[in-house]
């Protein structure tokens, strides 16, 4: 009778062998854990409106190295304000969000005399300027050096008009100066800076 020798399987194949089982396991336990929540805009967040978790869905989300950059839900703090528009649908960015609401800033809408550039949205800042007649002529005034639109909004239905509302968040002395001449029925127009 033949005898077979058999070869062995050496020690450094079985090592081998336990520690890409082992690396296996730490790969598919570093995937498994839970991603980190972060909030999301459930609406179009106006600068300098007050903010709560009810304005916000959560969403999973692994951003790496940008994770410091945006606010999960344990990190909004009670009366907090955004101080840029956040439009329905955007992380909530940290340096977007101040811990109070901005005292003095009100927001204004009205109809521009001439219909504003395509350009001018939600988040575009704009100037706002008149032209009033004086003894020599017409003269054009800057009344708002430089503000955000919060919203740009066309009429809906038969009889809307062509040009759209716009809504501005102004300081109050600003905001009293676009009454004025709003009151005084003078053409107001917005231009893109």
């Amino acid at each position: 009778m033949a005898k077979v020798l058999r070869r062995r399987i050496p020690n450094w194949a079985w090592l081998s062998a336990g520690m890409c089982i082992v690396a296996v396991a730490l790969a598919l336990s570093a995937l498994n854990r839970p991603l980190p929540q972060y909030l999301v805009a459930a609406v179009d967040l106006k600068p300098g409106a007050a903010i709560s978790i009810s304005d916000f869905t959560l969403i999973n989300l692994d951003l790496g190295s940008s994770a410091n950059s945006y606010l999960g839900p344990s990190e909004l703090i009670a009366e907090a304000s955004v101080t840029r528009l956040i439009p329905a649908g955007e992380l909530l960015p940290t340096r977007s969000v101040r811990e109070f609401v901005a005292p003095g800033m009100t927001s204004i809408r009205f109809v521009p005399g001439l219909k504003p550039s395509t350009n001018v949205r939600p988040g575009t800042w704009v100037s706002i300027w008149q032209v009033v007649e004086t003894e020599t002529g017409f003269e054009s005034q800057r009344i708002v050096e430089r503000s955000e639109v919060t919203e740009v909004a066309f009429g809906e239905g038969l009889f809307a008009a062509d040009f759209p509302e716009v809504e501005l968040i102004l300081s109050l002395a600003e905001a009293t100066l676009v009454l004025g001449a709003v009151a005084a029925d003078t053409d107001l127009f917005v231009l893109e800076q």
